[in-house]
């Protein structure tokens, strides 16, 4: 049966694609949870046109993505925190980094674990999938 995905589905393909998935598949899984819908000329007309509306939302979210990793690049962020002998009391988090970049998704922030001790550190930030770059943090103390 061919239909029309309003919904991603894991395995099958993303919102707006023509599908051909197995009858059973689509009359007892993906029609019942209006995941999507028989493929017919106004459903299909309808889909290129929401595919159309995603890709030139993604591509605008791209872009902002790309100027934001540009105005990111090499900049230096300075995080003062209360230590003792070089070691932290508490530690530097992805959720502190974020804060100081002023970036809303701590995850994007790619980071092992937390920081632990005073010094110069390189962070990289995962703003896409395809879009990377560096930024350099001080740990000072307080």
């Amino acid at each position: 049966m061919k239909i029309v995905l309003l919904e991603e589905v894991k395995n099958v393909g993303k919102k707006g694609e023509v599908k051909e998935v197995s009858d059973g598949f689509a009359r007892n899984f993906l029609l019942p949870r209006q995941l999507a819908e028989p493929a017919n000329e106004a459903n299909i007309a309808r889909a290129e046109a929401m595919r159309e509306k995603i890709d030139q939302l993604n591509e605008k979210e791209l872009s902002e993505k790309r100027a934001l990793a540009d105005k990111l690049k090499g900049k230096k962020i300075v995080i003062k925190a209360k230590s003792e002998n070089g070691k932290l009391f508490g530690a530097i988090t992805k959720k502190q980094i974020a804060q100081e970049l002023s970036i809303a998704d701590e995850s994007t922030i790619l980071l092992e674990n937390a920081i632990k001790e005073l010094g110069d550190f390189v962070i990289k930030v995962r703003l896409a999938e395809n879009i990377e770059t560096e930024v350099k943090l001080t740990i000072e103390s307080d």
